[in-house]
């Protein structure tokens, strides 16, 4: 076994690097042999706990800084005010404040366990995504 240390948000980077995005198809979605699958599938394990966490405490912090609309709740980047008898757009206050509270758990420094993953598990792998902190923090730890 292996362990690093991540920040929640390279945790973060690494889970959509890990099943994918919208634009772009995640590593556990290549074709590989199942061993290097199987551990890859045991990081994600190890991940998906931390994200969680992050997930419930986001979720909270829209409902505090945020508004309910039909969809749930946003935060709007601006909000219009009166200024002299003029609707002027101004920058949200709870969009900082958010923010503010956000970054300190982005930073916050998890220890990840997982099994050995190396360069050589992807010899046979094809793709044309993108996966530097995935190279740069698991293969290279």
């Amino acid at each position: 076994m292996k362990t690093v240390n991540l920040t929640v948000e390279e945790i973060l980077q690494i889970n959509a690097e890990l099943v994918g995005t919208e634009k772009q198809s995640g590593i556990l979605t290549l074709k590989m042999n199942m061993l290097t699958k199987f551990r890859l599938s045991k990081l994600y394990k190890a991940i998906s706990d931390e994200i969680s966490i992050y997930e419930k405490i986001n979720v909270e912090m829209f409902e505090k800084y945020g508004e309910q609309n039909e969809s749930g709740y946003s935060i709007p980047h601006f909000i219009e005010e009166d200024d002299n008898g003029e609707k002027v757009q101004k920058y949200n206050p709870k969009l900082k404040e958010y923010f503010n509270e956000l970054n300190p758990i982005l930073k916050e420094v998890k220890e990840i366990e997982f099994p050995e993953i190396t360069i050589e598990d992807f010899k046979d792998a094809e793709t044309e995504g993108y996966f530097p902190l995935f190279f740069e923090k698991i293969l290279a730890a």
